[in-house]
């Protein structure tokens, strides 16, 4: 492959995950995630950790 090619190719993959991929979703979804966390938290029962 030579250095054009792989130009071409980090040009079209960055692209790609401009396209795919946002801080908003992210942290949409951190965010939804630790809700859900927090919401079961009262519900659940500790568990012991093991420690190796």
């Amino acid at each position: 492959m030579d250095a054009d090619q792989r130009a071409r190719m980090g040009t079209r993959d960055r692209e790609k995950i401009l396209e795919t991929y946002s801080w908003r979703d992210t942290v949409r979804q951190t965010t939804n995630v630790y809700r859900e966390l927090l919401d079961g938290a009262d519900q659940a029962t500790p568990q012991p950790v093991a420690h190796q």
